[in-house]
């Protein structure tokens, strides 16, 4: 019995020394998934403040297409098309770090302007005339859908719950 003990004294140290050894690697393993989860985020809100701007940038835009709408106002050099294009570039430049939340709602908002952008072809096509109230109705869904997304946004990052906690 006093040999047991005497070897349980004596391997005191060694289980103190792998304990210490074996937390200090997972430390460091947690310690690692942190940092790189971290710097993952910090790209991802970057990323989605691009997004945001490039989607702020599309709504100003869609109104004054709408805007443009009136017999009066003054036409726009570009058109619905040139919007949507520039919402498929900016979608393919952040893409890497768009949750598949984020990528729903843009197929969504994209489908809102593309809608706009087949309106215009086809009264083109058709030679016909626009009727006024469905174009802008069209712009109209499209803005919301811009500011419904850019919520979205605030509510993935968290950002609307930082605003409420003050």
């Amino acid at each position: 019995m006093e040999n047991k003990l005497e070897i349980l004294k004596a391997s005191v140290p060694f289980a103190t020394l792998t304990g210490v050894v074996v937390g200090a690697l997972l430390n460091s393993r947690l310690a690692r998934k942190d940092k790189i989860r971290d710097h993952l985020f910090s790209y991802k809100v970057k990323s989605y403040s691009v997004l945001a701007e490039s989607i702020i940038e599309i709504r100003t835009n869609l109104e004054e297409l709408r805007s443009s709408l009136y017999p009066l106002a003054k036409k726009e050099t570009y058109d619905a098309s040139y919007v949507w294009e520039k919402l498929r570039k900016v979608v393919a430049a952040q893409a890497l770090f768009l949750s598949d939340n984020t990528s729903k709602n843009l197929r969504e908002l994209s489908t809102e302007i593309f809608a706009i952008v087949e309106y215009e072809t086809l009264n083109r096509l058709m030679l016909q005339k626009k009727k006024y109230e469905e174009e802008q109705a069209l712009y109209t869904v499209a803005i919301f859908a811009c500011t419904k997304f850019i919520r979205e946004l605030q509510n993935e990052l968290g950002i609307s719950t930082l605003n409420n906690d003050k």
